[in-house]
């Protein structure tokens, strides 16, 4: 059976203050209708091939951005875990901390509560976008033999998050198929209609579409380099903020850890159909997203030449790119030294600026011009 969420407009104020989330069966697989008090109205669509789900955690990962920006409450009119409310609840509130003046707490309900069961499959379904990030982590889990391998039983592709991103699929297929995996891909209109929220971005969904394709699998897992910035508010011990999106019957996990991108580059070389996939999606995208995956591949020693005019295309305002640009001049492996020092140039420039910026705002909180936090 092919499986559909459907967002439509709908009007409830049963609570006042209140989001409300209300799912309904209808046909070949899920309506839905959410609004906002305000009588805001959001229409999704996520399609994929399969049973869709009992439980509406993943259905409430994708909604709480959204309601974050309206406050008060969301109400989920169906059944949700234990672990999905507990989880997206503090996601929410660190979120919240991170960015008080855009993004406010929400106290979530649902209709139901059950208590999960465990998710047995196996092995696990793996978010693949086509880039560097996520490419490394397809080819890192494949198999259960490597050291924290989690081992790999399907690969997910999303469409409609962004621009581009259905590129490379017939790669992407073929890719999968070379090492005997099936390829699933699930369809949403969550970026054209704006539901990826410019500061949280596109994880929400992403954990929705692992939720919705996700029976069968022991646990959903999505790239490493998810850098958010509100981590840097939440020193809570136990799970890391990525992993908490995921509910009793289907965990959600982040590839943990940080590997440079010129070692996973290196290590994706090794797989040649997976590497034609990667250049594929990567080729549409932006030019500084291209231009870091050609210096990646250049610092891990793979047929690719590194340039000065890559390392000028990089948009180092980014707090990821120049996270990556960074960690690429620190492990260079390959040829191409003058696109290495031009990189490293670039990456010690970004530094000083980091550097000014913060004695800048600590003066201006020392003369109470403007408060350290929140920036």
């Amino acid at each position: 059976m092919k499986g559909r969420y459907r967002i439509l407009p709908g009007c409830s104020m049963a609570i006042p203050e209140t989001v409300e989330l209300r799912v309904e069966e209808a046909g070949a697989g899920w309506r839905a209708r959410v609004n906002s008090p305000g009588g805001e109205c959001k229409s999704i669509e996520l399609q994929w091939d399969g049973r869709p789900p009992e439980v509406l955690d993943g259905l409430a990962a994708a909604v709480l951005p959204w309601a974050m920006r309206h406050g008060g409450r969301l109400r989920v009119h169906g059944p949700m875990t234990r672990g999905a409310l507990r989880g997206l609840t503090e996601f929410g509130n660190a979120w919240a901390r991170w960015a008080p003046k855009s993004l406010s707490r929400v106290e979530l309900l649902a209709d139901e509560i059950r208590v999960g069961r465990p998710a047995v499959g196996s092995g696990a379904l793996v978010a693949w976008s086509g880039s560097l990030a996520s490419t490394h982590t397809v080819v890192r889990h494949l198999d259960r033999d490597g050291a924290g391998s989690l081992g790999i039983a399907g690969v997910l592709r999303i469409v409609g998050l962004r621009r581009g991103d259905d590129a490379g699929l017939d790669e992407a297929r073929r890719a999968a198929e070379s090492v005997g995996k099936p390829l699933i891909v699930a369809r949403t209109n969550a970026g054209e209609i704006g539901l990826i929220d410019p500061i949280i971005g596109r994880l929400p969904m992403v954990a929705a579409a692992l939720h919705a394709a996700g029976a069968g699998y022991s646990c959903g897992l999505h790239a490493r380099g998810w850098l958010m910035e509100a981590h840097r508010r939440f020193p809570q011990p136990g799970l890391a903020l990525p992993d908490l999106l995921g509910g009793d019957e289907l965990a959600v996990r982040g590839d943990g850890g940080f590997v440079a991108p010129s070692v996973q580059a290196g290590e994706v070389a090794r797989y040649p159909a997976f590497l034609a996939a990667m250049r594929e999606t990567v080729g549409r995208r932006g030019r500084s997203e291209r231009a870091m995956v050609a210096l990646a591949l250049g610092a891990g020693g793979a047929p690719q030449r590194a340039t000065i005019g890559q390392v000028l295309a990089l948009r180092m305002g980014d707090s990821i790119v120049a996270a990556d640009a960074e960690a690429t001049a620190g492990h260079w492996m390959g040829g191409g030294w003058g696109a290495r020092t031009a990189l490293r140039g670039r990456v010690a420039g970004r530094q000083v600026a980091n550097v000014m910026r913060d004695y800048a705002r600590w003066m201006q909180a020392a003369l109470r011009v403007r408060p350290l936090w929140p920036r």
